[in-house]
Parts: C-alpha cells; sequence; structure tokens
C-alpha cells in the first residue's frame, strides 16, 4: 500500500504540472515517502482495486490455498477485501440493492472477506500466486 501510495503522489505531482495547477514539490521520491508515510500513519488507505471491479481470488479449505474464483471488489477494511458473488446479471448498483434488501429482510446477506494478498485484478496474477502457494 506504501509503495503504490507514494506513486499516486508521484503521478499527481506529474498532472499538476501538466494542468498548471500549483506546484506541491512532491517530485522527489523522499519528499513523497514522507508524506506517504504520514497519511498511512494517519489512518489512509490505498486499495488496489476500485468498487465493482471483478478480481480473482485464492479460495482457501482448512488453511490450503486449492482454487480461484471472480468476485466483484466491495470494499477494504484492516487489510481485508469484502466481496460479493455476482449476483443474477446485476450491475454494481443493483448488487449493493440486492445486499440491502437482504439485510433488511432478513438480517442475512453474503459477502466474501479474505486477506487483501489473496486478491487479484487479473486471474493470470491469481493463478501464477495460487501456484506458489502449492508448491510451498
Amino acid at each position: 500500500m506504501r509503495d503504490r501510495l507514494i506513486g499516486l503522489l508521484l503521478e499527481a505531482e506529474n498532472k499538476a504540472d501538466e494542468n498548471g495547477f500549483v506546484n506541491c514539490n512532491l517530485k522527489s521520491r523522499r519528499k513523497a515517502e514522507f508524506v506517504a508515510d504520514h497519511l498511512l500513519a494517519e489512518g489512509v488507505i490505498v486499495p488496489k482495486f476500485t468498487a465493482g471491479d471483478h478480481i480473482w481470488v485464492i479460495d482457501r479449505e482448512d488453511g490450503k490455498a486449492v482454487e480461484v474464483s471472480c468476485v466483484q471488489y466491495l470494499a477494504n477494511c484492516q487489510n481485508c477485501v469484502i466481496a460479493t458473488a455476482f449476483i443474477n446479471d446485476y450491475d454494481f448498483e443493483e448488487t449493493l440493492q440486492y445486499h440491502i434488501s437482504e439485510t433488511q429482510e432478513r438480517f442475512d446477506t453474503e459477502l466474501k472477506v479474505c486477506p487483501e494478498e489473496d486478491c487479484f485484478l487479473t486471474r493470470e496474477e491469481a493463478e501464477r500466486a495460487l501456484a506458489e502457494r502449492s508448491e510451498g
């Protein structure tokens, strides 16, 4: 998360220059690292995913990595990813409405929560990680 935040700060600095915005003077990686460390210490998180993304997750049984599945990303919380299985052909908003309805009607909704290190943007990345973990 730290490296991603540093990269985003440096990227924002470049965009500010291109668009004529006030220069934050973060071009130095050391300055960006200082700001990133401060933000992270204050609880800022920089998730790898955007709400609604289709992400690939390594599923576990009895603590062992066994397979890869595709889910829809909802949020991050304390180094965990909260996701949902795909529901019918619902888009993201319809999926959220479904979970609201299930929670209100039955106080029950099925969400998947897993460690962030088990989540990937592509199936290839997830399968590569699964293979590595299965070997170990």
